[in-house]
């Protein structure tokens, strides 16, 4: 898994150098990803990366105030 993080990185970081748009996917569905690729069942993919170059300009996303996700205590002694 090491050595798969590595390799992955590395290949982020030329890609980027290159201009290319990337993405780290670690989290997806062993079996699924295994028969979708048309993998042997001895061999189990670790990590995804999409690559290819990216819009022109980012879209304009809406987010929340910073307080409307957030709750804020202190726990401990006095201030």
């Amino acid at each position: 898994m090491v050595d798969a993080a590595i390799i992955m990185d590395h290949m982020i970081l030329a890609a980027t150098d290159l201009g290319l748009g990337t993405c780290w996917i670690g989290a997806f569905k062993v079996i699924e990803a295994r028969n979708a690729l048309q993998l042997p069942e001895h061999i189990d993919p670790v990590v995804f990366c999409p690559l290819g170059y990216g819009a022109k300009e980012a879209p304009v996303k809406k987010r929340k105030d910073v307080d409307a996700i957030t709750c804020w205590e202190y726990f401990g002694g006095t201030k």
